[in-house]
This record gives structure tokens, C-alpha cells and sequence, in this order.
């Protein structure tokens, strides 16, 4: 009677030896003393193709047909560890199909039996992480066994089937039929020794061909090929099992719980991780993850190339050495490393194309290939002095012509086409009335762009302002990591210089105080000497207010700070050639870098100050007005007092004559140097007669009539006047004294100083 084999294979699988000098008895599993150390994680994907073929053999009788089975095996595992650990994941799949079809004839009675059965079974291969299924009928399961010595993939795929049996034949053969269902287990496998693998492990490909001659046990093959290579995640532990079992499983690292025999890693062999192969990098990327030294403040100066250093990290699990790239030395923690090496030592000139090379020993040399560029502003140069243009020539100012030029070297690309954008921030400060004056830091931006590498920047005109300029560039570069990629900043001084009165005095010309060009310039003389800026780095007018600070926000070594040819400074908070100084608040800096916007300013104050200037007879004579007024009301009720009822005896109210359009310039002279003081004043007051009881009109100073008075120093005019100066009320009550005239101190008249500029008395 023919029984179907049940083939359940307990000692064998696919063996796989890592080199044939290290060859072992197959299936066999590695004893503690074989294994030096731990293997690392290993990766294996790969196809397999099983055929298989028994016809039976039985005494005295005639076998026709066999019992077949086809099988397709696609195999994926990742992160498998020594000895059988879960797979981190198991994508592998199957799909098997069973033919039974055998009839047996004895050649004695002539009774015939025939067998068919057909299965099939397909679906994916969970994997188990024990050596040997745990009953004689186990699920369908794939384990496979890394080692130092050899590798074994085992797998098991049981499946049912239902067969018909038919006896035939002559009498007394039994003809009848009859069915059954059994559960049977297919085990691929090539049980005739190791096979060769190509490579050293972990890394090896390995050719599964083998094959048997029919026999008591049948015939079968195997085609197809494995890869097995280093895993780059965590050896997996329980969690990871069960995933693994249930035919799911994930490529995430995970780690391994305490007491697990397979050792987690976060990396295989040797690699360089960053910077990433093939990548272009400036060195002035601000980016702490590749360059050290370029992360500059906002204050700073470029960092000198030596003290730049590439930095370069990546992984070295398995391997048994320290660490090296390029022969420099790197810092390990765990499986990660790290090097820094300065640039200088890696390229001249710290850019170019540089090859890393990182060697461990236990490991495969890694490498990886980077490409640095420098994007370097070429002109102008660092502490360049950049003077604000035309001054002193007649001509409007302009902005320096930098001529900024931009060079990207070790770039491999075509720059032609780029577009570069400019950046000019100007640090200067600004000052404010106070005691002491009150400085503010403050700064103006230029932009502007080229194309290409050939073009030169130049800034506009729009605004002139000057100061330390801190002057960058920018290009977004393809290829280029962290792209649009910045330069480091390089730091000049726009500055201002000298001016003249022959400048002034063309440009007044041609304002309009033309009819005053004279006059104002005389003002600005005072103000200034016709200078915008000046020559010292004490910055101020007169010893007798503070002198500028530091500019702030430039570095710490710009020296002199503040730089000569600042805007001049005057108390308590004037600015350049015409002392601009508004009340509240700061000048714009155009009016301290553009010196016809500042003296656009003084236009317009010596503007307001002429039409106030015309307005001074009507003032004076409203004081008049009122003083008489005031003084009727006061004698009325002295008489009131004793009993006198009669009106009083008033002097006639005086017409006060307007000023000579030479008095009306030199009143506005004056008013440009303070509204509080004026440099005329018209010499009567009404008072109360001695006896109270009348009003009386006298003049201010005895010795002059009713007139308008000042004007000129005697000192120097030999004429009667008096000093500029304002009027200080008496009492409400007393009327009795005419108003006091007070002038202003004993310095000389701001008048005489501007008729006399420059050449002021000893």
C-alpha cells in the first residue's frame, strides 16, 4: 500500500557560507566558541524557485506518476541578529502549489491504486525567531541564522490537501473509492553541503543553485540569488518579533529590551553621514551643522580663512578601530563620530573639490566628495575709506562709487546669468537736545543688484548718508547647500570731507534766499566755517558741549571710532553747515550726510525767520498799545482813589515806523541764532506820571529818543545801539519805571559775528 511521505526537515535549510575557507557543516549552528564577537545586523533580500519530484518506490509492484510541488520565494528581511532575532522587518512572500498524482500495480494479483490530491498556498512568510518549528505541525514561518562562520535560511510552509484513492482490478481486488484530508509541510532545501558565497561578510551575494537526482527521496532544485548587506537600523526585540511573526514587521529602529542577545546599532560599517555626498558648500554658510568659525555676529568682521573648519560626521558600527578622516582624528560616542578639519589643511585656499576619506580598522574605507566655494567680495577692500562725492566742487553730492565687485571661487557652475543682491548698512548715530545731548544709535540700507561676476555695484543717489558700512552680497546658487548663499561682511568707511565757502555760496545762488546768498552764507560761516564735516575724530563745534561718542554696532577694533569727517556737531544738538537743531526729536540723517539737504534746512529757517522779522513793528507796537492801555487804567483809579473823577493827561500813542529792509535782514540774522532774542527793539514805554494820576511816554534809555535802536557794537561801529536781547516785564503794578531792555550777556552780537566771519576779533 503506498503512504505519501511526510518531509519534515529538522537538521538542514540553505546553508550559506561567508567564504568557502570558512565553511562549516550545514545548518549546523555556531557554538559560543566560534563566535569572536557579535555579528553585525545584515539585510537580505532575494528570489528562490523550488521544485521538487517523488515517485515511490514498492516491492513487487509498478509505480507510474510522482507527486510534484512548485514553489516562489521573495525574501526581505531587515535588521536580522545573531543567533535567530526578530527581524526589524519581513516583507518576504510565497506561493507554493502541490500535485499528487500516483498509481501503484501489483504484479502478482494485478490490483491497481491511484492517488490525486491537489493544494495550493501562497500569502507572506512570518518569521520565526527559533532554529526549529515547535511541533510537527508549525505555521508557516522563514528563520534565518547569521553567524561569523555561516548563514542558514530555513523555511516552512505546511499546507493541506485532500486526496482521492480508487482501487481497481480483477477479482478478488477490492474497487472502490475513498477520500482524505491530511495536513503536510514543504521544506525547501538542498541537502548536499555549503554553498560558496561571493564577498566578505557582512556583504555578499550569494547564488542558490543546487540540485538532486531522483532518488528513494525524490528529486529537487533551487535557483535564485540572496544579498546580504550590513542593516543601517536597530536590531529588533520582542516588539519587533511579534511584528516580524505576524508577517508584518517595520524597518524603524528599535531598541533592543534588556537581556536581548542580538546587539542594537544605529549604523552598519563605515559611512560619512554630512556632510552629504556630493554637495557644494560656501564657506561663509552661517549653517553650525558644516562650516565652524563662519557663524559671525551681526558686528563682526569676516573670520580669517585658517580659522574655518569643515565639519564632518557619520557612523562606524562593527567596526573595531578608531576613526580617521583625511588622517585627522575624530571623537566617537557610541557608533557616531565626528572630526573637524580646517579648511586650509583640505584645500588651498580652503576651497576647490575635497575628497573625504574616512578609515576605521574592522571596516571598508567610506568616502564622500564635497565641493567648498568661497562667494568673496573683491573690491572694495576691508577698512576701505569711501568719501561721499563732489564735495567742494559746486556739484551735488553723490554716494562714494564703491565699484563693489563679487568673485565665486570654486564654484564648477556658469555664474553669468546670476543675480547677485547687494546689501550697504550704513552704522552711524544721530543726537538730540538734552543735557547732555542725547545720541541714538541709527542706520540706513542701500540695495541693489548685478548680474553675473563681471558687473560692478554701484550705490544710488537717492539717499547720501554715510557711515561704517557693513557691505554684503547674496546669490542663490543651484547646487548650493542652504542656498541663496551670503558672503561675509566686508566693512568700509563712507565718509564725508571737505566743503568751502565757494560750494555754500554757488549753491544760496541758486536757492530761494538768492536776494540773502550774501547774508546766509555769513550765517553758515558762523554756524560752520561752510564745513558739512569734520576733519577730527573729536567731533564738536566748540569745546564747549561733548564731543561724539563711539558709533556703536561696527567691531570692536574700528579705530578711530568715530572715524574723522563725521557730520560736525554743534550744542546743543546742531548738525552739519547750517547747525540744523529742531527742538524735538532728531534731523533726518540725509541732513547729516547731504550737505545741501541741511543747508536746505537753514533756507528754510532763515525763510521763517525773515517773515517774522517783518512782523516786528506790529509787535512793537502792540507792546506800545498795551503798555499805554494799562497805564490810562492805573492813573483812572489813582484819581478815583482821592476823589478826582477828570480823565487823565495821556501822552499820544506813537506809530511805530517798520524796519529798513537792512534792519529786517539783520533782525533775521539774529532771530537765526534763537526766536527768544531779537537785535531791535523800538526805544518807548508808556509809564505813570510822578504823581500817578497821568500817562507819560519816555524812552527805554535816557540818552536815545524814540527810535528803533541795536543793530551794531559800538566796540566796533562807533555808533549808538544796543545788544540784542528781549524785553523783562515789571510788576503788573509797577508803571511807574519804563520797560527794561535786557541783551544777551556779555558775548559779542550773533549780528557782529556774522558780519565779521570769519575773520572774528582777537
Amino acid at each position: 500500500m503506498f503512504r505519501r511521505h511526510n518531509r519534515i526537515i529538522l537538521a538542514a535549510g540553505i546553508a550559506i557560507a561567508v567564504t568557502a575557507a570558512m565553511a562549516g557543516p550545514a545548518g549546523a549552528r555556531a557554538s559560543a566558541a566560534e563566535q569572536a564577537s557579535t555579528p553585525v545586523p545584515i539585510d537580505v533580500t532575494g528570489d528562490m524557485t523550488w521544485t521538487y519530484s517523488l515517485t515511490p518506490a514498492s516491492a513487487g509492484s509498478t509505480v507510474t506518476g510522482a507527486e510534484t510541488q512548485t514553489g516562489t520565494f521573495h525574501i526581505g528581511l531587515t535588521n536580522v541578529a545573531y543567533p535567530w532575532a526578530a527581524a526589524g522587518g519581513n516583507s518576504s512572500t510565497y506561493s507554493l502549489t502541490d500535485n499528487t498524482d500516483i498509481s501503484v500495480t501489483d504484479n502478482q494479483t494485478g490490483c491497481n491504486n491511484t492517488m490525486t490530491g491537489t493544494a495550493s498556498r501562497s500569502g507572506s512568510l512570518p518569521y520565526n525567531d527559533d532554529n526549529y518549528p515547535t511541533s510537527l505541525n508549525p505555521s508557516v514561518t522563514i528563520g534565518f541564522n547569521p553567524s561569523l562562520t555561516a548563514a542558514s535560511l530555513l523555511i516552512y510552509v505546511p499546507y493541506t490537501e485532500t486526496q482521492t484513492t480508487t482501487w481497481t482490478g480483477p477479482s478478488p481486488c477490492f474497487n472502490g473509492t475513498s477520500a482524505g484530508t491530511g495536513t503536510f509541510l514543504a521544506t525547501p532545501n538542498c541537502d548536499v553541503g555549503i554553498l560558496n558565497v561571493q564577498g566578505t561578510y557582512p556583504n555578499a551575494t550569494v547564488n542558490l543553485a543546487c540540485s538532486s537526482a531522483a532518488s528513494s527521496l525524490g528529486s529537487w532544485s533551487i535557483t535564485g540569488t540572496l544579498t546580504i548587506t550590513p542593516s543601517c537600523g536597530s536590531a529588533s526585540s520582542s516588539s519587533s518579533a511579534a511584528s516580524a511573526r505576524s508577517g508584518g514587521g517595520s524597518a524603524a529602529a528599535v531598541s533592543h529590551a534588556p537581556g536581548s542577545q542580538a546587539a542594537a546599532v544605529s549604523a552598519c560599517g563605515l559611512t560619512i553621514t554630512s556632510p552629504p555626498d556630493n554637495s557644494t558648500i560656501a564657506i561663509s554658510d552661517p549653517n553650525p551643522d558644516y562650516i565652524d568659525g563662519s557663524q559671525i555676529g551681526p558686528n563682526d568682521r569676516a573670520p580669517a580663512l585658517d580659522m574655518l573648519k569643515l565639519k564632518i560626521a557619520g557612523t562606524s558600527a562593527g567596526c573595531s578601530g578608531a576613526v580617521t578622516v583625511n588622517g585627522v582624528a575624530a571623537t566617537s560616542s557610541g557608533d557616531d563620530w565626528s572630526v573637524e578639519i580646517p579648511l586650509m589643511a583640505l584645500a588651498t585656499g580652503g576651497v576647490g573639490p575635497v575628497t573625504l576619506t574616512a578609515t576605521a580598522s574592522g571596516c571598508s574605507d567610506a568616502t564622500s566628495t564635497v565641493t567648498l566655494i568661497n562667494l568673496e567680495i573683491t573690491n572694495p577692500t576691508e577698512n576701505e575709506q569711501e568719501p561721499i562725492a563732489n564735495l567742494g566742487d559746486g556739484g551735488a553730492p553723490a554716494m562714494p562709487a564703491l565699484n563693489a565687485k563679487v568673485s565665486v571661487i570654486g564654484y564648477p557652475g556658469d555664474t553669468s546669468g546670476e543675480s547677485f543682491g547687494w546689501t550697504l548698512d550704513l552704522r552711524n548715530e544721530t543726537v538730540a537736545r538734552g543735557t547732555p545731548p542725547v545720541w541714538s544709535p541709527d542706520d540706513a540700507t542701500i540695495t541693489g543688484s548685478t548680474t553675473g561676476t563681471g558687473q560692478a555695484w554701484q550705490p544710488g543717489n537717492d539717499q547720501i548718508v554715510g557711515g561704517v558700512g557693513r557691505l554684503i552680497v547674496a546669490v542663490s546658487l543651484p547646487g548650493v547647500l542652504d542656498s541663496p548663499v551670503t558672503s561675509f561682511p566686508r566693512w568700509i568707511n563712507v565718509s564725508g570731507g571737505p566743503l568751502g565757502m565757494a560750494a555754500v555760496l554757488a549753491y544760496l545762488k541758486q536757492s530761494s534766499v538768492a536776494q540773502y546768498a550774501g547774508t546766509v552764507s555769513q550765517i553758515f560761516c558762523v554756524e560752520s566755517r561752510w564745513q558739512q564735516f569734520n576733519k577730527s575724530s573729536v567731533n564738536s563745534k566748540s569745546d564747549k558741549f561733548p564731543p561724539q561718542p563711539a558709533i556703536p554696532n561696527v567691531p570692536a577694533d574700528w579705530t578711530p571710532n568715530p572715524g574723522t569727517w563725521q557730520p560736525i556737531y554743534g550744542g546743543p544738538a546742531g548738525i552739519g553747515v547750517a547747525q540744523y537743531d529742531p527742538e524735538e526729536g532728531t534731523a533726518p540723517l540725509e541732513d547729516y550726510w547731504n550737505w545741501q539737504a541741511n543747508a536746505d534746512q537753514g533756507i528754510a529757517i532763515f525763510e521763517d525767520d525773515l517773515q517774522q522779522a517783518h512782523q516786528l513793528a506790529a509787535a512793537e507796537q502792540d507792546r506800545l498799545t498795551g503798555r499805554q492801555h494799562a497805564a490810562i487804567a492805573a492813573a483812572t483809579a489813582n484819581r478815583a482813589a482821592i476823589g478826582n473823577h477828570t480823565p487823565p493827561t495821556v501822552a499820544p500813542l506813537v506809530t511805530v515806523p517798520q524796519l529798513t529792509d537792512e534792519q529786517i535782514k539783520w533782525e533775521t540774522v539774529r532771530l537765526y541764532n534763537g526766536d527768544d532774542f531779537h537785535e531791535y527793539h523800538f526805544n518807548a514805554d508808556y509809564v505813570l506820571s510822578a504823581n500817578g494820576l497821568n500817562v507819560i511816554l519816555v524812552p527805554v534809555d535816557p540818552a536815545l529818543p524814540e527810535s528803533w535802536v541795536g543793530g551794531t557794537d559800538p566796540a566796533v561801529y562807533r555808533a549808538p545801539s544796543s545788544k540784542a536781547g528781549s524785553w523783562v516785564e515789571p510788576p503788573p503794578a509797577n508803571l511807574k519805571k519804563p520797560m527794561r531792555w535786557s541783551a544777551v550777556g556779555p558775548i559779542q552780537s550773533y549780528d557782529d559775528q556774522v558780519r565779521l566771519c570769519p575773520a572774528l576779533p582777537a
